[in-house]
């Protein structure tokens, strides 16, 4: 009966581990299926798809007179969308896409899961603070005699760059000892 008990307690752990990850995989690959028959066969209306402009830097690119089919997928403030035509005009990609809800909340889904079972903060404990005492013992850390003083660089209003070297001290050990012999080595 304990073993029964321990193999049980142990396929439900192993579910947990692996299980639920392949469950999502699954989920997705069906959706992404589902997605690309919508859009073959045109199950859509032009007033889902959305306008994603993108500029180009082509220096011969031809103007297109229509969109072209096009697959691909891009994720945009948490919403997975997936591109459906695009056209080139001037210097701008007009990408059309159609917004996936269903893989937007698998992921949401997905990622609540995962929150969860790593221990994460929810959202509801966003503004506690975390505090660690750590005890450090005092020799631990000694501190060497070779300080830099590195002060705060110049900016002047003509250069974007820092000037460095000029603010950086360099101070050298006092400490006189021979240097290794080069020929034992």
């Amino acid at each position: 009966m304990k073993q029964v008990f321990a193999i049980l307690l142990f396929s439900v752990h192993l579910f947990n581990l692996v299980g639920y990850t392949v469950m999502f995989r699954y989920l997705h690959q069906q959706n992404s299926r589902r997605t690309l028959q919508i859009i073959e066969k045109g199950y859509y209306t032009d007033d889902e798809l959305i306008l994603v402009k993108v500029p180009v830097l082509l220096p011969y690119a031809t103007n297109w007179n229509e969109y072209e089919r096009y697959d691909g997928e891009i994720e945009w403030g948490g919403v997975h969308y997936n591109y459906v035509k695009r056209k080139v005009l001037n210097d701008t990609l007009y990408l059309l896409c159609l917004p996936d809800i269903e893989r937007t909340r698998l992921t949401n889904a997905h990622n609540r899961y995962a929150g969860k079972m790593n221990d994460l903060s929810s959202s509801s404990q966003k503004g506690k603070e975390i505090v660690v005492k750590i005890t450090v013992s005092s020799t631990d850390y000694i501190q060497s005699r070779d300080m830099y003083n590195l002060q705060e660089p110049e900016i002047t209003a003509r250069s974007k760059y820092y000037d460095v070297s000029t603010s950086l001290i360099h101070t050298f050990s006092d400490c006189i000892i021979q240097p290794p012999d080069t020929a034992a080595i």
